[in-house]
């Protein structure tokens, strides 16, 4: 089962870690542990990556029957 990172990665594509966490606005650092399952997103956090990469939540958070992005 994908987790709430590997999600996140998989949107990054090409980019680096770096490079996405300035797109969604935060520290690299805090990208990183989230990518690392060592913490998880604020709701407020949640909702400003769904506007930003325009994917549900439901689908972000690994719950069934969500939907894919279209990438």
């Amino acid at each position: 089962m994908e987790t709430f990172g590997d999600r996140l990665e998989s949107l990054r594509g090409p980019r680096t870690q770096k490079d996405f966490a300035s797109i969604l606005g935060l520290p690299i650092n805090t990208y990183t542990n989230w990518v690392r399952g060592i913490r998880e997103p604020s709701m407020n956090a949640l909702i400003n990556i769904c506007t930003r990469l325009g994917v549900s939540a439901d689908w972000l958070m690994g719950l069934d029957k969500a939907s894919a992005p279209k990438v």
